[in-house]
């Protein structure tokens, strides 16, 4: 509950301060954490795991596309690669 509540204000600051370094570090923090939930996600519920995986590479991407030349994409795009794909 506490990691949904963080990840909620997260997209929020995102969307606010979108087109500033702290917009840009909330959806980088917002991805990791997605990720952590992700991997803590239990696979004896695979509909909320597979869930999990849709949104975390979802961010990924979209951190990708909105700021590709920022010193996190290298590390973003390792992460999202890492990921499967299903």
């Amino acid at each position: 509950a506490d990691e949904q509540l963080r990840a909620e204000k997260l997209a929020q600051l995102h969307k606010r301060f979108k087109d500033t370094d702290g917009g840009m570090q909330a959806l980088y923090e917002l991805g990791m954490l997605k990720i952590a939930m992700w991997r803590r996600q239990s696979a004896s519920n695979p509909q909320q795991k597979k869930k999990h995986l849709a949104e975390t590479r979802a961010i990924l991407a979209s951190f990708i596309n909105l700021y590709p030349n920022s010193f996190y994409a290298e590390q973003v795009r390792k992460n999202l690669d890492g990921l499967p794909s299903n």
